[in-house]
């Protein structure tokens, strides 16, 4: 324990000992806070200053002296007598012409009543051509035929009030026979729905019509151009002139049979 004790003492006087001795060393050499301020910027200048007086100043040599020479005439005309100053000449300037557009239209220099006839000349011309057009427009056999059909369908739906006469005669005026041969037979039924020999339904079939005429003495004549209307209609047969007036006889003979006469 002794010792220890003494070993403890020496290292303890050694650690002393070592920071005496630095701090000693930091005494012995200080520190010059003023070396920055030795080399400022003042310094700098001054130097330079005196950098600039030591320098020599090189200059550059004069130039010659200018001298005007007289212009040699014998050797300016020997030199230029085979010169042609005709090739030479400038061109002619082209003046450019500026395109003026005017935006608003003006009529000649006329009398006022020659402008308004031409006025009224242009506004005439622009109506008849209007009045053609759409008259064209109603005469197309294609818009016709397609208005027919629609009226042929309304009469379908609304049977036992339909005008099928006007529509008839409008059938043949455009040569549609197929269509007014369907015409034709929709008028049949028509009548006979008037006349109690039938009852009409719109989806009601041929069929069922012959039986309900079965027991009328017009039953073989009903029949027979019930076949000639589907055969045609149906059949996609195309009928001509010829070929609808003679049907068109058997249906006005049936309308006898049945007691119409055209009223």
């Amino acid at each position: 324990m002794k010792h220890f004790i003494i070993i403890l003492l020496f290292l303890l006087q050694n650690s002393i000992f070592a920071q005496s001795e630095q701090h000693d060393s930091l005494e012995e050499y200080p520190v010059d806070s003023t070396i920055y301020n030795e080399n400022s910027d003042e310094d700098y200048d001054i130097e330079q200053d005196s950098f600039m007086e030591d320098a020599e100043v090189i200059q550059s040599p004069p130039l010659p002296p200018y001298e005007q020479k007289s212009l040699d005439i014998k050797k300016w005309e020997s030199l230029t007598k085979d010169l042609n100053y005709a090739d030479f000449e400038k061109p002619k300037e082209r003046k450019k012409e500026e395109k003026k557009y005017n935006s608003d239209f003006k009529f000649p220099n006329l009398p006022m009543q020659f402008k308004m006839l031409f006025i009224f000349l242009l506004l005439g011309l622009l109506l008849y051509i209007i009045i053609r057009w759409i008259i064209k427009l109603r005469n197309n056999p294609n818009n016709v035929i397609e208005k027919l059909n629609l009226a042929v369908e309304d009469a379908e739906i609304n049977l036992p009030i339909a005008d099928l006469d006007a529509l008839i005669k409008k059938a043949i005026d455009e040569n549609q026979y197929n269509l007014a041969i369907r015409l034709y037979f929709l008028k049949v039924i028509q009548l006979l729905d008037k006349k109690n020999f039938i009852v009409w339904q719109r989806y009601k079939t041929n069929r069922s019509y012959l039986q309900e005429c079965q027991q009328s003495d017009f039953h073989p004549s009903f029949k027979e151009i019930t076949a000639k209307y589907e055969r045609y209609w149906f059949g996609n047969r195309l009928l001509n002139q010829s070929g609808f007036e003679s049907l068109q006889s058997d249906f006005l003979d049936f309308f006898k049979k049945i007691g119409y006469n055209g009223k």
